[in-house]
């Protein structure tokens, strides 16, 4: 699972959605509930209908690419070094065993460029662990797996915690994902 894989090498923890949802509800431990940092692109969370989590923050993935801008946006943080901060990235790409082996033999579209094993929430993780943020977490999974614990737990219901969720798009683009 690309989730665990990530989480081990940035050395924060995977937050479940079942876990994250709880909190955004307002149950379980007052004590640790999680802010969550959202890093989808805008074609995950606009343009497919996917919507977003209320409380969330969104941030460009694009700005971690940017010299010294995360380091600026960073300093609005540091009065908040003990919030939980939970990190939502636009699912990974995986590469099949042809396409690996053309990106490691001929270099073909490597890293972020292609895509492909890039993950702007691990990058803020490493940068937040880095600036002495403690408790950072990435979601083990993506928003698909929040939008369906949020229906789970409010009986089919997506609002409050979900805004700006198109249902008919959602729809269309999921079927068109699963090739259909």
């Amino acid at each position: 699972d690309l989730s665990a894989i990530a989480a081990r090498n940035v050395g924060v923890v995977l937050l479940s959605p079942v876990e994250l949802v709880r909190s955004l509800r307002g149950l379980g431990n007052e004590d640790q509930r999680w802010v969550v940092i959202d890093l989808r692109t805008i074609q995950d969370y606009e343009l497919s209908g996917a919507g977003q989590l209320a409380k969330s923050i969104q941030v460009i993935p694009e700005l971690l690419n940017e010299a010294g801008a995360l380091e600026k946006w960073l300093h609005h943080f540091d009065g908040s070094k003990g919030t939980h901060f939970c990190l939502l990235d636009s699912p990974r790409v995986q590469l099949d065993p042809t396409g690996l082996w053309r990106r490691l033999v001929f270099g073909e579209a490597d890293g972020a460029a292609a895509g492909l094993d890039y993950s702007p929430a691990e990058k803020l993780a490493e940068a937040l662990i880095d600036q002495d943020f403690n408790h950072v977490a990435l979601l083990d999974g993506d928003f698909a797996h929040v939008l369906s614990e949020v229906k789970a737990q409010c009986g089919g219901s997506l609002e409050p915690v979900v805004i700006n969720h198109d249902a008919y798009l959602w729809t269309k683009t999921e079927s068109t994902a699963e090739g259909g």
